[in-house]
């Protein structure tokens, strides 16, 4: 058997003139919560489609538990969906919308009653049976649509931005709910998303997708710290690119200034190279004046963020520097004009080489 429940082989999909996805593959493991993220139109919901089987690749192949997909419809595979639009049945009860796919499947009256019960002590929701949809609250009502594909006991779960129409402090509420609920049940769960917060809190593995290709395939945290391409270090949260040379394995010459960075991977002496560092990792004012790489420029932008505030400090030679600071940590808040040194250690500063390996 398998390792993976999901394998895509050199998969391509065209549209006409247009190659949605572009020789891709890879494998997602037995119980992984997996994401793929990226933005509008980089092909994520594409693969999406083909693995359900309502989009056939151009060339490649999908597995699903071992077996190739190529000759089965979307009726037909281990596989169910959940989008951004829930298309609950409002005719219907709660109870009712749950047991819809095991009535289709004719199982019997009291498997169904036991096995929807269970999908209500799994979505907490007791007592909601003979409600209607109309009386749910939207958080509810995912919670239901999670419960209505999963109680047919799908090999995968498929979902496509299923959290985009509900306010920020609900969808934070029901990310932490979705990654509890993937964790009880273990089954294999398929996450397109186009926001990076999203795909951080709940992933084992994310992939992140730019026209049509994958670009980085890791755990949140290596996506984080260690992103293997420009695109990514930019994509997945804010950051500081610089753009130089390579001098030697721990410089950087870039624009007016030399950046002592970590070890550089795949790059010799000469090689194009982007630098990466994290607002986050960024010292200013005293703090920053000793360090290796520090520099005295003049605040641009303050951003007050209670907990924090990011400052946007023009270092000269058309260098700007974000700096993330915790306020407690910081003595005082600075205001645009004031001039401050910023500054981070080389183990913050990642090297990405200007080609991808």
């Amino acid at each position: 058997m398998s390792d993976y429940d999901v394998e895509l082989r050199r998969v391509t999909k065209r549209f006409g003139q247009v190659i949605a996805v572009d020789d891709v593959s890879f494998g997602i493991r037995r119980g992984e919560f997996f994401s793929l993220l990226g933005p509008s139109g980089c092909g994520k919901t594409t693969i999406m489609r083909m693995i359900s089987g309502f989009e056939t690749p151009t060339r490649g192949e999908v597995f699903i538990a071992g077996e190739a997909m190529a000759a089965r419809p979307p009726y037909r595979r281990p596989t169910n969906l959940v989008f951004q639009h829930l298309s609950l049945f409002p005719h219907m009860t709660v109870f009712q919308n749950i047991a819809f796919g095991l009535e289709m499947k004719w199982k019997g009256k009291a498997e169904i009653r036991d096995r929807v019960e269970r999908m209500f002590a799994l979505i907490q929701l007791p007592g909601f049976a003979e409600r209607k949809i109309s009386q749910l609250s939207g958080g509810q009502k995912q919670r239901i649509a999670i419960a209505r594909a999963l109680v047919n006991e799908p090999t995968v779960l498929l979902l496509d931005e299923p959290l985009g129409a509900l306010d920020l402090k609900l969808r934070e509420q029901m990310q932490l709910e979705l990654k509890r609920i993937q964790r009880e049940v273990g089954t294999t769960f398929v996450y397109v998303t186009h926001d990076q917060k999203e795909a951080i809190t709940m992933s084992n593995r994310i992939a992140v997708m730019d026209a049509g290709r994958v670009e980085q395939i890791d755990d949140a945290t290596t996506i984080y710290e260690r992103p293997r391409t420009p695109f990514v270090a930019g994509f997945i949260g804010e950051t500081n690119l610089f753009r130089g040379r390579l001098v030697d394995s721990g410089t950087v010459a870039c624009e007016a200034i030399a950046i002592r960075t970590g070890a550089a991977d795949g790059a010799g002496a000469g090689a194009p190279v982007h630098v990466s560092v994290r607002p986050e990792k960024v010292r200013i004012g005293s703090r920053a004046e000793a360090l290796p790489n520090a520099f005295t420029g003049a605040v641009d932008e303050v951003v007050y963020q209670g907990a924090t505030t990011t400052y946007r400090v023009d270092i000269g030679g058309g260098l700007d520097v974000l700096a993330t600071v915790q306020n407690a940590e910081v003595g005082r808040l600075y205001d645009r004009g004031d001039r401050i040194a910023v500054g981070w250690e080389p183990e913050a500063a990642v090297v990405i080489p200007e080609t991808a390996p």
